[in-house]
């Protein structure tokens, strides 16, 4: 096995079922591609981190039968050697290196002010040179409005998008210092391009509405040089719906107490899987039934 892809769930709530078709469209991409695959807990965040969650990714996952090759196999090897806070240092290299090239600036805007995207300063912060080191303000990483990028597909077929075209603007690296730590944390999109630097991955598998997400983090990689990141194949898959149309996400309320967890929702692994687009996705990625 030459390439590596990935889970990448966060403790957040209990998984639900876009989360498991997710799972199932990537194990059987590694069947078809011989890539391995590494279980990635993504734990940054801790506001919402319970160890209830963390324990219902591994239930779920050897409940469904889906394995893995690298990464923890249990709640305590997590905690002991795979929580994203492990590579705390990894990422303040990296986030020193974007000060270093004039990447970033201070911002002083309020996440509510910014946006529920967290992107584009709602002030004229770029311009202040507001302190990098005044631990109440976030990094912003400086987007060039006709930056063009080019997105590799599953067929390694490149994809040229222009930011502007996106409405992509200025996104943060670094959050602000956290009240119960007091501690100043990378972005998402940040300790995400680090993670699969570090881990080597490929193929990047997930949902349709990360898209964005993808090409901020191939601005990072491109404003770092990290070519193997900007030579990773992506596929944004199609999302799971509610009955009332929205997307399925734990934030939105479709993971609640353990009732909701699939483990209580489905009577086998088996049943879910009939109930998911799998084989659907499946043809529109030209596989094999």
């Amino acid at each position: 096995m030459t390439g590596c892809t990935r889970f990448a769930p966060t403790p957040s709530g209990y998984l639900h079922e876009g989360n498991a078709a997710n799972f199932m469209l990537i194990a059987r991409l590694a069947r078809i591609e011989g890539l391995r695959i590494r279980l990635r807990i993504d734990d940054l965040d801790r506001s919402r981190f319970r160890e209830a969650y963390l324990q219902d990714i591994f239930a779920v996952l050897n409940w469904m039968g889906l394995g893995w090759d690298e990464g923890p196999r249990d709640i305590d090897d997590f905690l002991r050697n795979y929580s994203q806070h492990h590579r705390l240092e990894s990422y303040e290299n990296l986030l020193s290196e974007l000060r270093a090239r004039g990447a970033v600036y201070a911002c002083r805007c309020t996440r509510s002010a910014r946006g529920s995207a967290l992107s584009f300063c709602s002030s004229d912060c770029a311009v202040r040179g507001y302190s990098l080191d005044d631990p109440d303000r976030v990094w912003l990483c400086r987007v060039n409005p006709g930056f063009e990028t080019v997105m590799n597909d599953f067929e390694g077929d490149p994809l040229t998008i222009r930011f502007s075209e996106r409405g992509i603007g200025d996104f943060v690296v670094r959050r602000r210092r956290e009240s119960t730590s007091n501690r100043r944390l990378p972005s998402y999109q940040l300790a995400c391009v680090v993670d699969d630097v570090l881990d080597g991955t490929t193929l990047i598998v997930r949902g349709a509405d990360l898209f964005d997400s993808s090409l901020r983090q191939l601005y990072l990689a491109h404003c770092l040089d990290l070519r193997s990141f900007t030579a990773v194949r992506f596929i944004h898959h199609e999302l799971l719906l509610d009955p009332r149309q929205q997307k399925l996400s734990k934030s939105a309320g479709n993971s609640g107490g353990f009732e909701s967890s699939l483990l209580k929702k489905w009577a086998t692994a088996g049943a879910l899987e009939a109930a998911l687009p799998i084989h659907e996705w499946g043809r529109n990625l030209g596989l094999s039934p």
